[in-house]
């Protein structure tokens, strides 16, 4: 499955924004209370501002440059952090994660056919406390 996440700073820059946006105007409607919404706002911010900082030739700087990575990582953690808790929240729907960009989940589910037999398990052979065990089909000669 591909990453949600956007790699280069500018999309991943939209993409956070959007999702800021999104979250702090309906926690509630995402799985969300108002202070997580807030906080991942400011930590989308103050990736912003770094973004913006490290790209103005003026104020570009190795230092600039770092603190930038850093505000980046920790917007990409605090995304994917809430992005669990969205994903596992019961109302969640494909509908939700495609308005934010999130991967989508597929609901059909296949269920496991039920054996016909119960297994048969037999002892090969013991040596000290090692076992070796074979389980086979109960209808099985091999």
């Amino acid at each position: 499955m591909p990453d949600y996440v956007p790699t280069r700073e500018g999309e991943l820059l939209a993409w956070t924004s959007n999702l800021a946006t999104k979250l702090v105007a309906d926690p509630p409607g995402y799985g969300l209370d108002v202070q997580a919404a807030a906080d991942y706002q400011a930590v989308q911010q103050a990736f912003a501002a770094a973004l913006t900082v490290a790209l103005d030739p003026a104020t570009r700087s190795p230092t600039n440059i770092q603190k930038k990575n850093t505000a980046r990582g920790a917007s990409i953690a605090e995304t994917r952090k809430l992005v669990d808790i969205m994903q596992a929240w019961p109302g969640m729907t494909n509908a939700k994660r495609s308005e934010l960009g999130i991967s989508l989940r597929e609901n059909t589910y296949t269920r496991a056919t039920i054996p016909s037999s119960a297994p048969k398990v037999s002892v090969d052979s013991v040596s000290g406390r090692l076992f070796n065990i074979a389980l086979r089909k109960d209808d099985s000669t091999r």
